[in-house]
């Protein structure tokens, strides 16, 4: 298959979801694709893997800077710290809001499907714009599924429009600190 056959191949499975362009050299397109590929090596191989330093995507960012502890010391304290605000943050919120149930570790922990849309979409706007940006905080970001949890929880006992101008009103009350980002 030459080079020119298979850019129309690709462009054909393509052509529904968007225009197809050709960049580059041209004067390779009646060219054998095998010839930009690589020697085939039959002999041997090792399929399997021992994959023995793998973290959670959310920890890469740790995991990358304690790859180098001694250099990024400084990096990782700030990190961690940043996280634990975060945390302590959203701890505030729930206990504001529902106090202490016995359940309130579900709360926490539990990825529930959204049951009050509104109210989880008033609640993540407000969680945005007055305690983290979530575009520039990704460890904050993980937590708005506790924001779900709040707008669907059955710990609270009223209706959908006092539910979220409740839990509004508490992140207006907890989120006083100023503007923070990369909180990864």
């Amino acid at each position: 298959e030459t080079v020119e056959e298979q850019m129309e191949k690709i462009a054909n499975t393509t052509a529904v979801y968007s225009e197809i362009g050709h960049f580059g050299d041209g004067s390779i397109v009646k060219d054998i694709v095998g010839a930009f590929e690589g020697p085939k090596d039959t002999g041997n191989i090792d399929t399997t893997t021992d994959i023995t330093d793998a973290v959670p995507a959310y920890e890469v960012p740790i995991a990358r800077l304690e790859k180098n502890r001694k250099n990024n010391s400084d990096k990782i304290h700030s990190l961690r710290k940043g996280r634990k605000f975060v945390d302590d943050i959203v701890d505030d919120i729930v206990y504001k809001v529902v106090g202490e149930p016995e359940n309130v570790e579900d709360i926490f922990e539990q990825v529930h499907e959204i049951r009050d849309f509104e109210c989880f979409t008033k609640v993540v706007r407000e969680f945005h714009d007055k305690c983290f940006n979530l575009g520039e905080n990704g460890f904050a970001l993980r937590k708005v599924h506790v924001l779900a949890n709040l707008c669907g929880s059955e710990v609270l006992h009223v209706d959908k429009e006092e539910n979220s101008e409740n839990i509004i009103g508490v992140i207006q009350g907890v989120c006083n600190h100023p503007k923070m980002v990369e909180i990864n």
